[in-house]
């Protein structure tokens, strides 16, 4: 069995996973880059992106849920459809 308290003295980092729709970052105590969630998500391949309008959190998608932002990656996407 493992000692919870010790586990929380080797976490002296802090989860930098732009949180969906809200401006600020989760910030759980972590070991590594992630939280367990947010690492365990950054491995199937979801990742969240920081709006460069108003630095709310973007989903894979690319569209800005407040300020209908669409990212530039979204945008070369939508240009190969067309073209």
């Amino acid at each position: 069995m493992y000692n919870i308290d010790a586990m929380y003295t080797l976490a002296n980092n802090r989860c930098d996973w732009q949180i969906y729709r809200k401006t600020e970052k989760c910030n759980k105590k972590c070991v590594g880059k992630y939280c367990a969630v947010h690492n365990a998500q950054s491995k199937r391949g979801m990742k969240t992106f920081p709006c460069n309008i108003c630095g709310r959190g973007i989903n894979h998608i690319g569209i800005c849920y407040k300020c209908k932002y669409i990212s530039k990656h979204k945008k070369n996407k939508i240009d190969r459809i067309i073209n």
